[in-house]
């Protein structure tokens, strides 16, 4: 037994030095170098040894999820810095080096998590009457009424002056680029204040109270579910002033991009869906299948990754689902029937003009392609340059590459969709062909151009994406497109607007630490992955059919032509319910 104490003394002290260097090493990625000759360096690792020392014998799959867990987090760490500072991923031991050492720093963190998880009491401290669901709305509404009075009438983004176009201007096509049914409601909307009140602004103004209205109606309905769930005052009290005050929610939720609604029926729609796993009664009530195909019909309507998050919802039921199987994966193939029709036979009705799906899809080819041409011209034969001329019509525009690596858009839109659609698989061949000749550019490509989704210390502003992270200015309409609506901001509240301008605008959350991690989209994605793992270890498998929900459409996240906060909205206000699923105990 005493052989055994010194062994594990001697592991612990061997596990937090490493742990220490990893620290050392991932910071001087960062900052200056040869930080390893620092008093504070002591401090880490006589912190990292306690918390060792702490830990007593856990079950197997408390280990394995941890050491994985901390592999790859220690992994994102090293790696999206790389990428984030220089562009490129430096392919040596030494990086090999610090992932391993910056694991052993994480490990007992992950660890001792799960022992405070473990020691969470359920004790019965809410009662969820009527009157605190219409508390909790109004205090959440109130306080997001503030923010809207301070950047009124709302945020005008980019996207909206021609989406309120298409339905004002009868000599504008319509097009499938945007969501019709969302653009039909914020035109009409507009329109009516100017009809009313003879002005844009008082329209805008009133599409974003009505939009606020829903997102308070499904943040209280999600604040209602944790404290339903978990029985944690403390849980709901957070969950009410994550959604009051925090800056992301707030600006985001009085802007004109659809990913807010597209957002807010996403998390009614994993609400149903854990319902649905979870309550045996779910189908004894003949509105909760409805109410639950009508949910998946307007995500798929609001926006087409919709279509795809439900579509990797269904391994999920057929492996997980154990009573009327067959009836839960009709009431979710439904739906996806009645999409493609409103997509085909609707549309052609309505003369919208379809995009070529083929552009979409292409952002991470074309930017993987993009490299090799910019950066390893030298592995190209001449059938390679040839192939690149005829799906590219513009090699020219390659060059934006360079200095837009986390964007698409410059890329793709040279892309010959014409050529590419009548010979697919030559076209795939063909990016699998120059992947072979250069895989390390291809996995840089890919990982650059979804840096900020799961990389959580992303830095911001970044050029190279082009876009603000999150849309907080008005669009110049007049500037991009003369028969655009102009409308400007006029600020109810300006004292409040200067402390949003400088959070949001000049990024000073960057400057606050622990509360920065927050304002990342990548600390999300880290959140999701852990919630999946301690539901598999924790044996709470009904979940992981929501989470397969989520797990779609970070799918086609991770695809997008850039990464921007926007699409990421959906994930971030799930958060309460994440982790109530972590600290759930199970009866």
């Amino acid at each position: 037994m005493k052989n055994l104490k010194e062994n594990k003394h001697i592991i612990d002290t061997i596990m937090s030095i490493l742990g220490t260097i990893g620290i050392i090493k991932a910071y001087e990625l960062t900052t200056i170098p040869n930080l390893s000759n620092n008093i504070i360096n002591i401090f880490i690792f006589i912190l990292l040894l306690n918390m060792y020392k702490k830990i007593t014998k856990k079950q197997k799959n408390e280990y394995i999820f941890s050491y994985c867990f901390s592999i790859l987090l220690s992994t994102i760490i090293i790696i999206g810095t790389q990428l984030d500072l220089y562009g490129e991923i430096i392919w040596t031991i030494s990086t090999i080096l610090k992932i391993l050492c910056l694991c052993f720093s994480i490990i007992p963190i992950i660890l001792y998590s799960i022992k405070l998880i473990e020691k969470n009491k359920i004790e019965k401290t809410i009662k969820c009457t009527k009157k605190t669901k219409i508390a909790t709305f109004f205090t959440i509404f109130t306080f997001d009424f503030l923010v809207f009075l301070a950047l009124y009438p709302g945020i005008y983004g980019y996207d909206a002056g021609f989406q309120i176009l298409e339905f004002l201007d009868k000599k504008v096509q319509l097009t499938s680029h945007f969501s019709l049914l969302f653009s039909f409601i914020l035109a009409n909307c507009v329109n009516l204040g100017k009809l009313i009140f003879n002005s844009y602004q008082a329209g805008l103004a009133i599409y974003i109270i009505l939009q606020m209205i829903f997102m308070t109606y499904v943040t209280t309905k999600i604040s209602i579910y944790v404290a339903q769930k978990t029985k944690s005052k403390l849980l709901f009290i957070l969950s009410i002033i994550f959604y009051s005050i925090f800056p992301l929610y707030t600006t985001m939720i009085i802007s004109t991009a659809q990913d807010v609604i597209f957002s807010g029926i996403f998390a009614l729609l994993i609400l149903n869906i854990i319902d649905l796993a979870d309550n045996k009664k779910y189908f004894e009530k003949k509105s909760n299948p409805i109410k639950l195909m009508i949910l998946i019909l307007l995500l798929c309507i609001l926006r087409n990754n919709g279509f795809y998050a439900i579509l990797a919802t269904l391994p999920f039921i057929i492996l997980l689902k154990k009573d009327k199987k067959i009836t839960t994966i009709a009431i979710f193939i439904i739906p996806l029937i009645l999409y493609k029709m409103y997509t085909g036979p609707i549309y052609n009705i309505m003369k919208v003009y379809n995009e070529p799906s083929i552009k979409e899809i292409s952002s991470i080819p074309s930017q993987q392609l993009a490299r090799v041409y910019n950066y390893k011209y030298s592995v190209l034969d001449e059938k390679d340059l040839k192939l690149y001329k005829k799906y590219y019509t513009n090699l020219d525009d390659f060059k934006y590459y360079t200095y837009r690596q986390s964007i698409s858009d410059p890329i793709k839109s040279v892309l010959n969709t014409t050529q590419t659609s009548e010979n697919l698989n030559e076209y795939l061949y063909f990016w699998i062909k120059i992947g072979t000749k250069d895989v390390e550019n291809y996995i840089e490509a890919f990982l650059m151009n979804n840096l900020g989704t799961w990389y959580p210390n992303k830095t911001y502003n970044d050029d190279r994406m082009y876009h603000p992270y999150i849309e907080y200015n008005m669009l110049e309409a007049k500037k991009w497109n003369k028969k655009y609506i102009e409308i400007e901001r006029n600020s109810k509240f300006p004292l409040y607007e200067k402390i949003l301008k400088f959070t949001i605008e000049k990024n000073a959350w960057k400057k606050i630490p622990i509360i920065s991690s927050l304002f990342t989209s990548g600390t999300y994605f880290i959140i999701y992955i852990y919630t999946i793992g301690l539901c598999i270890i924790k044996n709470k498998k009904k979940y992981l059919i929501p989470l397969g929900c989520i797990a779609g459409l970070y799918a086609t996240i991770f695809l997008a032509p850039v990464s921007l906060f926007r699409y990421v909205f959906p994930v971030f206000i799930l958060l309460p319910i994440m982790i109530s699923m972590i600290i759930e105990k199970e009866k």
